[in-house]
């Protein structure tokens, strides 16, 4: 399924907060994801998946019906920018059965790697690695299930 994501998370712009008032979030006016993360985090976990070995994962788009369902809500996906900088990301996952319905397994994933600068292109790769690090740990939850 598509992931869903509430508020500002939701668009295109990247968002961003200050250490100093991290309760505040805002977003850049000139830097933008080429896709909503909901469509771009989905798209990676289905790669993430097909490189794995499993035998059929399907999008919404193809209009199979799936043997299992994995619906995600993107929690946090931001720069925190300051001294320290850092990138917040976090994702909750769940793995249900189709053909009953049944939640096979739900866990919130995160990861919030620090980084040297307030650069964008250092907080973009960062937040690429933590999803590459909730997808695999997502991964090893599957296997041991």
């Amino acid at each position: 399924e598509r992931f869903t994501a509430d508020g500002l998370l939701g668009g295109r712009a990247i968002v961003f907060s200050d250490n100093a008032r991290g309760d505040i979030a805002q977003t850049y006016h000139y830097d933008f994801w080429i896709e909503p993360p909901t469509i771009l985090l989905q798209t990676a976990l289905a790669d993430t998946l097909r490189r794995a070995g499993a035998q059929k994962v399907v999008t919404p788009d193809l209009r199979i019906e799936p043997d299992f369902t994995v619906t995600g809500k993107i929690r946090a996906l931001e720069q925190i920018r300051g001294n320290p900088g850092a990138v917040r990301v976090q994702i909750e996952l769940a793995l249900t059965e189709r053909a009953g319905g049944k939640l096979l397994m739900f866990r919130s994933y995160g990861a919030e790697p620090r980084t040297t600068s307030d650069g964008i292109r250092e907080a973009v790769a960062k937040m690429s690695a933590a999803v590459d690090q909730i997808y695999s740990e997502f991964l090893k939850d599957i296997a041991a299930r």
